[in-house]
């Protein structure tokens, strides 16, 4: 690290009292020449600090040290810390403070650390937690040691918020027992405010880091930085601004063209356009780029790119090795038209295997054009797997129809993002009935952004649920990403997020195959959860969360819960994973049956002669000898209570169980949907066997509700989904 970035503790002294934040009185000894000249007074007790480039610990190195002023003690400490620094440090100066008498309690710290960080993708990031010389000591015994406050999101008020119920804030506004109030909400407030203000210029002023560390409470209560240390920001990226992602060109494409179609057995371009062929789109909307020959599959080609301008497409598939591809995009650039969306499926660009720097060249054309405003298509990719648009039956991932037959949902709800084309094609296979309206696979995301992406198809307002999964954002698309997200979710839409690269095995990883940006995801999920979106760590719950807020896009938190099983073990882990459990941070889940339940509960149990088999609980455990009619009895029974969720879990072993009869079971779905319909709660189904039942599944699924295969592989998501609407 060069020694020019380093910002010694004078400067930020300096900076702090230009936002009007508090400093102890300070003066500067650069030299034994300048001693006469201090403002202290002889017996007046100091603080003397040694300042040396890239020098972040003053107390480990000697060059700190308490004294009463007098001209001859303050010549024998500078030259004791000179010598202490000597060949180590490059000197700056001798920073001397007037000793401040701070707060403090017998019982508890009340020193605080603030810093204030600018991250690649996030931007200003604010740290808060208990200060002094054992800070990282206090961060890990406490539940929330440190507070991150992502600038954009989160507004002083809101971080002051979060004070009052950490420790630090507890002991400053003197909440705990025994403990008398050191401060004020508004003198907390406005320092809070000058810091926001300060973090806000971090980009003008090219500031990559503050640490301030203790930050104290004078005696009229403010809050006054004693000690702090910074870099400035050597990257300091002029980011170009890119033109919006039009709907039409992303969404609705009406001509495609493709180049790198081939006789060769395995050639992925030949395997896109056979799906393009199979799309609602005409031959004629499709066009194929070879030199040479007249047609291809009966599809026509064009001679070369040159074509394009005189007859354009809204996109272009570059199925072509890396170097070609390049070659292919800066013609493309050059003759400035013919496509407005570009799809790059070649690896090897940006990302572990690119030796040659064709990433490199590509980011360079894109950003020399950009910034000449010269004209330059929207670039998707590259290692870009495909897309599937599911109202024009479009898929262009080289993924054989045999292989992946695709279930277009023409009015489906849901868009989905992935940085991993083997992410997004494995959930098409797994889930065919996920209503995937649009789907994007990003790739090394070399010019168009994951952000880009999301907020195109939030222009599509039939669109209720926007799934992601990312490995890397690059510079400043995390909160780019986070303030898109914010806008769908305040129109009442869900955001559902997996976050790869999370460790640094993970984000090494994700380097090696994308070329991933994996930043610090500790920041970045606060953000994101700052923003309203539901984080997700396992695949799983992924899944498992976007097929529940599929069927009920409306959803918010589960806190009256209704289960109904005919397996005791579905009973009891019911109440496991829904009674109240700290470690997860939720309470009861399970809805308390009222007598008003329990009665007409009751009712249905003499109704269906199961009365001395099963008791009015919940969860309900009904005998395995319940047919049919009982269970459409019970569950409606349970879906006429306070519970906002009810859960119908069905063993379907039981031969009372009319599962293998499609007439009898459509019927059975049907009432199911009208208890939905009537009740207005969100049900859900598990049916907890093995492959014979998959039809069975299927059914239930096709219709809508959403099935799982165990209480864990929806009763998890569930308490997730409580967490993430209370914070």
């Amino acid at each position: 690290m060069s020694s020019n970035l380093f910002i010694h503790e004078t400067a930020v002294y300096e900076l702090f009292n230009s936002y009007g934040l508090s400093t102890p009185t300070y003066a500067i000894l650069k030299s034994e020449s300048d001693i006469p000249q201090l403002p202290f007074e002889k017996g007046e007790s100091v603080v003397v600090k040694g300042l040396g480039k890239n020098l972040w610990h003053k107390s480990d190195e000697g060059a700190l040290h308490f004294i009463e002023y007098s001209r001859e003690k303050i010549k024998q400490v500078f030259n004791t810390i000179q010598s202490n620094l000597e060949g180590k440090y490059e000197w700056i100066e001798c920073l001397i403070c007037k000793k401040l008498i701070f707060q403090s309690t017998t019982a508890f710290p009340t020193e605080a650390f603030i810093s204030i960080q600018k991250d690649d993708s996030c931007g200003p990031v604010i740290s808060f937690g208990l200060g002094g010389v054992c800070t990282e000591e206090w961060a890990s015994k406490l539940a929330v040691g440190i507070l991150l406050w992502p600038v954009s999101l989160v507004k002083p008020q809101q971080a002051l918020e979060e004070i009052k119920n950490h420790l630090i804030g507890k002991i400053w506004f003197g909440s705990l027992r025994q403990c008398h109030p050191l401060t004020s909400e508004d003198k907390i407030l406005e320092f809070l405010s000058q810091i926001w203000k300060l973090a806000e210029d971090f980009e003008q002023k090219k500031i990559k880091l503050l640490e301030i560390n203790p930050v104290v409470l004078n005696n009229d209560g403010y809050p006054v930085a004693l000690d702090g240390v910074g870099l400035y920001d050597e990257k300091s990226k002029k980011i170009t601004k890119t033109p919006h992602l039009e709907a039409s060109a992303l969404l609705n494409p009406q001509n495609i063209a493709i180049a790198g179609v081939s006789d060769k057995p395995g050639s992925f371009g030949t395997r896109i356009l056979d799906n393009l062929i199979n799309s609602n789109l005409s031959k004629k909307q499709i066009k194929v780029i070879k030199p040479g020959v007249s047609e291809f599959h009966g599809v026509e080609c064009y001679q070369n790119l040159a074509q394009l301008v005189r007859n354009p497409v809204e996109v272009l598939i570059i199925a072509l090795p890396a170097k070609i591809t390049v070659a292919t995009l800066t013609t493309l650039c050059e003759q400035e038209g013919g496509a407005d969306v570009v799809y790059l499926v070649a690896g090897g660009l940006g990302d572990g295997a690119d030796t040659n720097g064709w990433g490199i060249q590509v980011s360079n054309l894109i950003a020399s054009r950009r910034e000449q405003e010269l004209w330059t298509p929207a670039i998707i990719g590259p290692n870009s797997l495909g897309i599937v648009i599911s109202p024009l039956k479009i898929s262009t991932l080289f993924i054989s129809r045999n292989r992946l037959p695709i279930n277009y949902h023409k009015n489906g709800n849901i868009g989905f993002i992935s940085q991993s084309g083997a992410f997004f094609i494995t959930r098409l296979s797994n889930s065919p009935e996920l209503p995937i309206k649009y789907g994007f696979c990003i790739g090394n995301q070399i010019d168009r952004k994951a952000s880009d992406i999301l907020k195109t198809m939030s222009e599509d307002s039939d669109l209720k649920v926007f799934g992601a999964y990312i490995e890397g954002f690059s510079d400043g698309d995390a909160i780019k990403f986070a303030e898109t997200a914010r806008d769908i979710i305040l129109d009442g839409n869900k955001v559902i997020l997996y976050k790869g690269g999370r460790s640094s095995e993970g984000m090494e990883a994700a380097a090696g195959h994308t070329g991933a940006m994996a930043g610090n995801y500790d920041i970045q999920k606060i953000l994101f959860q700052k923003a309203g979106i539901i984080i997700t760590e396992r695949f799983d719950e992924f899944a498992a969360l976007l097929k529940w807020y599929s069927a009920y896009p409306k959803y918010s938190k589960p806190e009256k819960v209704a289960v109904m099983s005919n397996a005791g073990y579905e009973a009891v882990g019911s109440a496991d994973h829904l009674g109240a459990d700290k470690k997860l941070g939720h309470p009861n889940l399970l809805m308390s049956l009222g007598e008003e339940d329990k009665k007409n509960l009751d009712f249905i149990i003499e109704k269906n002669r199961l009365k001395g088999l099963v008791l009015a609980t919940n969860p309900f455990d009904i005998t395995p000898m319940a047919g049919d009619r009982a269970y459409l009895d019970s569950i409606r029974c349970m879906a006429e209570t306070e519970a906002e969720t009810v859960i119908l879990c069905i063993i379907p072993l039981a031969d009372m169980l009319q599962v293998f009869n499609k007439e009898k079971v459509k019927a059975f779905i049907d009432e199911l949907k009208d208890i939905i319909e009537t009740t207005g709660k969100a049900l859900g189904v598990i049916v907890d066997s093995g492959e014979i039942y998959n039809q069975y599944r299927k059914m239930i699924a096709e219709s809508g509700i959403p099935v799982f295969r165990s209480i864990e592989d929806l009763f998890k998501p569930l308490a997730m989904c409580y967490n993430s609407f209370s914070k």
